[in-house]
């Protein structure tokens, strides 16, 4: 009778266990990322009365009799299926969708979780704000860009880290020029920077005299101005101007007189002052390689240093504008004009017209972009006097540089104008319709602070900074194990290597069975409400049942031992 009533017990225990295994699992429907418990039974060992028996030439086989002793639990085994998902609006609610965990770092060792509610402390850390444990990274992505330190593996986000700027290399030319567009325009310069003031106050015209020029007051007689520059078939023109009575004369309109004649007349230029400015405008519109440079020895900050196209010259013009960055990454504007060199030719030049507060623009003009009769671009075909080269067929076109000087800055700065691979219409072309060439991208671009965040499915965390880059800032460390159900719960939400969890492979999401890593997601607990209600019936039945064996052997006891007595 001894071995119901433990029986019995031991099938009360099991099922106590079921019960503790089933509340746990409904107090937990809510929790991020949990993973449901499932509890088995198997029987304990069972006393023999009599052994089986092989069958023999006259008398059939016997098979054993054994009465069971009880049962136990033989497994609480975690079930590991995926969960269903959650949005929310924070950055760092991430979720897996797949077999692998998130590892964070509790100052010893590694922790692994399905948990993705992450935020950053304020030290700069991804961490889990339950319990401050640090969420690590894998490989070196971030560590070129200084957002990451080598040696230490745990992310850091660079919210107060401000992104330092970088010069433009290249500007990126695409879009059609038009092979039907012939509206030929006129080429005009104007002095860049040099505003004429006079010393009595306001704007200078071409009658003041040199003496009441704040800028000119300075001329003695005898000093020169040194003209120079080409004419608008690209031939070198040179000539001077000698200030005094005796000489020149002393008025602006005695420079500017020098300067046209110099240029081949009224016939070819009109040299001006407009609002203070020196300006060289040609007397007929259609492609022209003109440019002008003034110089004084005597009075170097007298004369303009630089002059811009107010218009370019050429048997049609396309304009574009971009911005671009120096070497103390700030921002200049920069004007450009394709120019055609005549009705029905294939061939056009980039003309810078004015980059904002460049010093200098020592090589503005790319000549000889040619398309063949397709349309596609086939390189540069000619040489320009700035030392830009043609480029050999087949090739990229890499030779193609403009060149500008910025304030404070000593080097000059050379950016490569890229117009697309010679052969393809990957970049210009010169087909029918309407022209829309223009820069379209450039590689530079100023200081800047972290404003989002992106997290993409492979993990990578990228930075879109107020400048505009964005720029990829670490990666999660995602752990698959052989068998994920030998994790030993940490509380937490968190799971503990055992021997049991076989090998451990690091990667990155995406990759093997780590799974997609999900952004403004969490992931649900993986509880079936509906069943686990019926494992509470299923306890509570087992549990009455083997308390109603125990109160029978009691009854039968009592009875055996009113008959002794």
């Amino acid at each position: 009778m001894a071995s119901s009533l433990q029986t019995a017990v031991l099938g009360m225990r099991a099922y106590q266990e079921m019960l503790n295994v089933t509340g746990n699992n409904i107090a937990n429907a809510d929790t991020v990322a949990y993973k449901e418990d499932r509890i088995t039974f198997s029987d304990m060992f069972s006393r023999t009365l009599s052994q089986g028996m092989k069958a023999s030439e006259d008398v059939g086989g016997t098979n054993p009799i054994q009465i069971g002793l009880g049962v136990r639990v033989a497994s609480v085994a975690k079930n590991m299926t995926q969960g269903s998902f959650t949005s929310t609006e924070k950055d760092f609610d991430l979720a897996l969708d797949g077999d692998g965990f998130f590892v964070v770092f509790d100052g010893v060792n590694n922790a692994f979780t399905r948990d993705g509610t992450f935020d950053v402390d304020a030290e700069g850390y991804l961490v889990d704000p339950s319990t401050g444990y640090r969420v690590q990274r894998i490989g070196t992505i971030g560590e070129d860009d200084g957002f990451q330190l080598a040696g230490n593996t745990s992310i850091q986000i660079p919210y107060r880290t401000e992104l330092p700027g970088s010069r433009t290399l290249m500007i990126d030319f695409k879009g059609n020029l038009s092979a039907s567009d012939y509206d030929p325009t006129t080429t005009k310069l104007q002095a860049a920077a040099t505003v004429y003031t006079l010393t009595g106050g306001g704007i200078a015209d071409a009658t003041a005299d040199f003496a009441d020029v704040d800028q000119l007051a300075s001329f003695a007689d005898g000093d020169t101005v040194t003209i120079a520059g080409r004419a608008t078939d690209g031939t070198a023109v040179s000539g001077t101007f000698t200030y005094g009575a005796a000489n020149d004369g002393t008025t602006l309109q005695d420079l500017l007189d020098v300067i046209t004649t110099t240029f081949g007349g009224a016939t070819e230029c009109t040299a001006t002052i407009e609002e203070g400015k020196l300006t060289l405008e040609e007397a007929d519109s259609g492609y022209s390689l003109m440019d002008i440079q003034l110089a004084s020895a005597a009075q170097p900050s007298a004369m303009p240093t630089d002059f811009d196209y107010l218009e370019v010259g050429g048997a049609a013009a396309q304009t574009t504008n971009i911005d671009i960055f120096d070497r103390q990454a700030r921002s200049h504007s920069l004007t450009a004009t394709f120019v055609r060199h005549g009705q029905n030719e294939n061939v056009w030049d980039l003309v810078i017209n004015s980059c904002s507060e460049a010093t200098g623009i020592s090589d503005r003009r790319i000549v000889g972009v040619t398309f063949d009769e397709n349309g596609i671009y086939q390189g540069i075909s000619e040489t320009d006097y700035f030392g830009n080269t043609s480029s050999d067929a087949g090739f990229e076109e890499w030779d193609a540089d403009i060149s500008f000087d910025f304030p404070g800055i000593t080097s000059t700065q050379d950016i490569t104008a890229y117009f697309g691979r010679v052969g393809f219409y990957d970049g210009l072309t010169q087909v029918g319709g309407d022209s829309s060439a223009g820069a379209i991208n450039q590689d530079g671009y100023g200081t800047g602070a972290l404003q989002s965040i992106s997290v993409d499915a492979a993990g990578v965390i990228s930075g879109t900074f107020s400048n505009g880059e964005t720029l990829e800032v670490a990666a999660l460390r995602i752990a698959v194990f052989d068998n994920a159900q030998g994790l030993e719960r940490a509380g937490g939400n968190y799971y503990q290597y055992t021997p049991a969890a076989g090998s451990t492979v690091y990667s990155q999401g995406t990759q093997g069975r780590a799974g997609r890593v999900r952004q403004y997601v969490l992931e649900d607990a993986n509880v079936d409400i509906a069943r686990e209600f019926t494992n509470l019936i299923t306890a509570q039945r087992g549990f009455q049942v083997n308390s109603r064996t125990v109160s029978v052997t009691n009854n039968i006891l009592q009875q055996l031992a009113s008959i002794i007595m």
